[in-house]
């Protein structure tokens, strides 16, 4: 390509690349044979022939995401000429045509060849190609021809290394690859580049440096350049003294230089490595840097702590003003989290999850706060507004646990303790203000639950005569399987909804737990006949217990015999862990042979109980996502129905205060008690209190002789034992409302498509606790069928030891799992996507890791496994 060409075409690529949609007006024709040779890296070429229709429907698929796509139409037209055909395109993106008011849209052919030669020619020689050209008798093919005999011998050896002189290109190559260096000296070619340097950006290069100082300083030269252009006259003075670009070309070519190397999935990591090293060596981290500027600066990760500070110090304070800036304070960093920072550096992409989770929990409880003081006179109408609607209420535990899960996860880097003390605040804020919500929440919940009648609502009894029965009577269906999570929140169920809802055909409906929400009476209401006889007594050991139609039941193994005699089916049972990774011979088999398989799961409530809030936050994360690989498995081997739902829900806060820890019902002559859980109590003759609700189990629905107390907001009792942080047992929406979650398999058969995966680890070793792997490859055969969704995991000890925290594109956080996609231009290719993992299980790891790179639908190893030696101490 020539000179005048190649510039043109930067020209249009630097437009796509700044605007995503270019439309190209041509009126002479002049680049027709261009743009038929045209192909700009990740972008869509579209061109008019004879029909606007055509043209419109051929682009239309690309402008159906929310991310304008990168393309390029191109009209041998003028536009006044095509009735504003395209104004859609128009509006949306940018018009280059000849005569353009702005110079870097102005397509006309001597404007281009001035600026393409400028850098070679004379400034006569220019001005008179520039009247051959306004008199007609040059074409683009004669001034890529004239480029080519006016270049000088300097830009052919450049040429002849790097492969280009095209600058940017040049300068990246220089950057970025010492493998160039031996030619660069034995062909003595630097002065070469020092002239190109100071043509492309002003620098002026030492000639007795090496050309390692020389990338020193250049890297510097660019980077300060870019932070001057945007802090303008409000640069540190004691950064003034720098050399940086003065001219705008130069300074035009620095920015689109920098810009250009953070978005490069190659050098990347290269440039986050030395902006790093400068910000260290200019101590940039002790300047006063004028954060209303940097909103959309990129330059150095400093500035980001910087925004991230301001958002934390903002949040607070919009906390006492309401949720419409709040709303607008969290935009804008959501915004902000998916820039180049946070896709370099994992710790960085987790601090901007952990306050715009903090905000949204913030965001969510102010609303739910005033909705509560309007809100609904009768249990139906709490329960539809905590499950139902675009933004339910159980939306807000949602993001508490997300926030707690990224509060547990997260460590701060050592440099930005400063930065601490905001983030801390934020986060206790959101604590406090979740708290006081569902605490409120609570006390409308219970008080509605003893007074207001709800069995025009499904109760838990009639789960299996009214979800499950009908698919086991039904052989149409197929095999059915029944999970019974333990402690499984509604808002859980939700995620677990929206994760495979392209897989699945999914239904999700509320239910009423029994009270007392504990396992014992929440278990035994998930089996058949519970719906017809469900009494509460008690075991001879003073335990709770439940009895239907003559059986009293209290252990696992209870339900599962009274569920084998009752059923009237095959019945395979197993615990979740069996099915995982995947389950063997012997269980296939048996699931092969039974009608009904029941899964129980205890993983949540046991962790929980166990009060190590870490570990049980890090548990239901992990839960939730061995279900979602469970119910794959259970399609696997033919199941067509699933059906999960739970005994009882749970709260999971901060650890409870002592000003929240009441005294249970007085131990009096008459005073029985049965059982004691923080959340409730359970026995006869104990006394009441404006502190908790006193009733009988009857007036609540459930035949027992038995009394129960709960605490009306979110307090509990003092016990011996137990969690402090985790509970449940009471009536709050989080412990009574549960999930009764529908599955069936779509049929939709999944062609997988052949790859050929190239698989890099970030490096060698994992020294810290976050490790990166770029995935890429390509199709092979005729490249038909779906790419997978992947998972990628660490191993050590047969056990998982790591998770899924972000990925360049495609990532579900409810499952870990990556939709990976085709690159745009290259359909054979995927588009390469960095995974970055967190190690979360220390006390599995030994000298070494094992990397996984699966399938997600199949658990299929897509590639050996690669070997990462671990070189820290975690």
């Amino acid at each position: 390509m020539g000179i005048v060409s190649e510039h043109l075409s930067q020209l249009v690529a630097k437009q796509i690349h700044a605007k995503g949609i270019v439309v190209w007006y041509d009126r002479e024709k002049h680049y027709e044979k261009l743009v038929s040779e045209l192909t700009i890296p990740d972008t869509t070429i579209a061109r008019y022939t004879d029909s606007f229709f055509a043209l419109r429907r051929d682009v239309a698929h690309l402008l159906q995401g929310h991310t304008p796509p990168q393309l390029l139409v191109y009209v041998p037209l003028a536009r006044e000429n095509t009735d504003n055909a395209l104004i859609e395109l128009d509006c949306l993106g940018v018009i280059m045509r000849p005569g353009d008011g702005s110079l870097s849209c102005n397509t006309r052919l001597s404007v281009v060849a001035r600026h393409a030669f400028k850098s070679i020619l004379s400034s006569e020689e220019i001005g008179k190609i520039v009247q051959q050209i306004d008199a007609g008798k040059l074409d683009l093919l004669d001034l890529d021809a004239i480029g080519s005999k006016g270049k000088d011998i300097s830009a052919g050896m450049i040429a002849l290394i790097l492969g280009t002189t095209e600058p940017i290109t040049v300068t990246l190559l220089f950057l970025n690859d010492q493998a160039y260096d031996g030619q660069i000296i034995q062909k003595s070619v630097t002065s070469d580049l020092q002239h190109l340097f100071n043509q492309a950006f002003g620098i002026e290069l030492a000639t007795h440096l090496s050309l390692e100082e020389w990338r020193y300083q250049l890297v510097k030269y660019l980077l300060i350049t870019e932070l001057a252009e945007v802090l303008k006259d409000k640069l540190p003075p004691q950064l003034c003294l720098l050399t940086t670009a003065t001219e705008c070309q130069h300074i035009e070519n620095c920015l689109n230089l920098v810009n250009t190397w953070r978005n490069h999935q190659q050098y990347n990591q290269n440039y986050a490595l030395l902006a790093n090293k400068i910000e260290q060596e200019l101590r940039l981290v002790t300047l006063n840097l004028p954060v209303e500027l940097l909103s959309n600066c990129e330059t150095f990760r400093t500035i980001v702590y910087r925004i991230l500070q301001h958002i934390q110090e903002q949040a607070l304070h919009q906390v006492s003003i309401g949720f419409t800036e709040l709303t607008e304070l969290l935009s804008f960093a959501q915004q902000n989290s998916h820039k180049f920072w946070s896709r370099i550096e994992p710790t960085i992409h987790s601090q901007w999850l952990l306050v715009i989770t903090a905000m949204q929990v913030l965001i969510e409880s102010q609303k739910i706060s005033t909705q509560l003081k309007n809100s609904p006179q009768d249990m139906a109408g709490l329960v539809n507004a905590y499950t139902s609607g675009e933004q339910p209420w159980c939306v807000l535990d949602t993001y508490y646990r997300h926030l707690e899960s990224c509060k547990y996860d997260f460590d701060f880097p050592q440099y930005a303790q400063d930065h601490q003390n905001s983030l801390d605040k934020l986060i206790i804020s959101a604590e406090q203000t979740y708290t006081q919500v569902i605490s409120e929440m609570a006390k409308l919940f219970t008080e509605q639950f003893a007074t207001s009648r709800h069995g025009n609502l499904l109760q838990q009894r009639q789960i299996f005569s009214k979800y499950v029965a009908p698919y086991i009577e039904d052989q149409k269906n197929g095999k059915v399987a029944y999970i019974w999570v333990d402690a499984l929140c509604y808002e859980m169920a939700l995620d677990m909804k929206q994760a495979l809802a392209q897989e699945f055909t999914a239904e999700l409906v509320p239910a009423i737990a029994t009270p007392p929400t504990i396992t014992e009476t929440g278990m035994a209401a998930l089996l058949p006949k519970a719906d017809q006889s469900f009494r509460i007594v008690s075991t001879n050991k003073s335990k709770l217990a439940v009895e239907i139609c003559g059986t009293v039941i209290h252990k696992r193994q209870g339900r599962i015999n009274f569920l084998k005699a009752n059923v009237g089916v095959n019945l395979c049972d197993m615990e979740l862990e069996q099915l995982l990774p995947k389950p063997n011979k012997a269980l296939r088999e048996r699931i092969g042979s039974a009608d009904l398989i029941l899964i129980t799961s205890q993983e949540i409530d046991k962790s929980g109980e166990q009060d190590n809030p870490l570990s049980a936050r890090r548990q239901i994360d992990r839960t939730i996502k061995d279900l979602c690989r469970a119910v794959r498995i259970l399609t696997e081997t033919g199941i067509k129905t699933i059906i999960i739902t739970s005994d009882h829900g749970h709260l999971f806060a901060d650890q409870i205060s002592d000003d929240l820890k009441i005294d249970p019902p007085c131990e009096q002559t008459s005073t029985q008690t049965t059982d004691l859980h923080r959340r409730v109590w359970i026995g006869t003759g104990g006394e009441k209190s404006s502190a908790y609700l006193y009733t009988s189990l009857n007036k609540l629905g459930v035949d027992s002789e038995y009394d129960l107390a709960t605490p009306y907001r979110f307090a509990v009792f003092k016990a011996k034992g137990g969690a402090n942080c985790y509970f449940h047992g009471g009536l709050s929406p989080q412990e009574v409302i549960i999930p009764v979650l529908v599955l069936k398999s779509d049929n939709r058969q999944v062609i997988p498509s052949e790859v050929d995966w190239q698989v890099t680890p970030g490096s060698q070793q994992i020294t810290t606790r976050f490790f990166s792997v770029k995935i890429s490859g390509a199709r092979s055969g005729l490249g038909l069928g779906d790419l997978p969704k992947i998972r990628m995991e660490l191993r050590a000890n047969k056990k998982i030891i790591s998770q899924t925290v972000m990925a360049t594109y495609g990532f579900t956080d409810a499952t870990g799992e990556i939709v990976l996609k085709t690159s745009a231009n290259e359909p054979m290719q995927v588009e390469p996507n960095t995974i970055a993992l967190m190690i979360i299980d220390e006390t599995n790891t030994n000298n070494n890791a094992t990397l996984y790179l699966l399938d997600a639908r199949t658990n299929r190893e897509l590639v050996k496994p690669i070997t990462i030696p671990i070189c820290i101490s975690l």
